[in-house]
């Protein structure tokens, strides 16, 4: 859609659940920049990640930016980093 190269996750054998929470740092880092750059480039909808066995492409859609982007914040209060919380919130303001 945007010509850059997604993150390529692999699933393995793994439910949506477990992938999910083992991947949750790529998952967060790829949705911050996905984001960055839809506020950048004024776009409607951006992708975000690939699942390699799958084959399948996961997106957002404006109106899902905020919800995304709390669920990051949410990770990284989780982890501690809270420089990147304060990053995450600065672009909330931009939406």
């Amino acid at each position: 859609m945007d010509g850059r190269e997604l993150p390529r996750l692999k699933m393995g054998n793994k439910d949506a659940d477990s992938f999910t929470m083992e991947n949750r740092a790529k998952i967060s880092q790829a949705v911050e920049t996905a984001v960055e750059l839809a506020l950048a480039n004024g776009l409607e909808e951006v992708e975000v990640f690939e699942v390699e066995e799958l084959d399948v492409v996961f997106s957002l859609k404006r109106e899902e930016f905020e919800t995304a982007l709390s669920g990051c914040i949410d990770y990284y209060l989780s982890v501690e980093e809270y420089e990147r919380c304060e990053t995450i919130n600065k672009l909330k303001l931009k939406l």
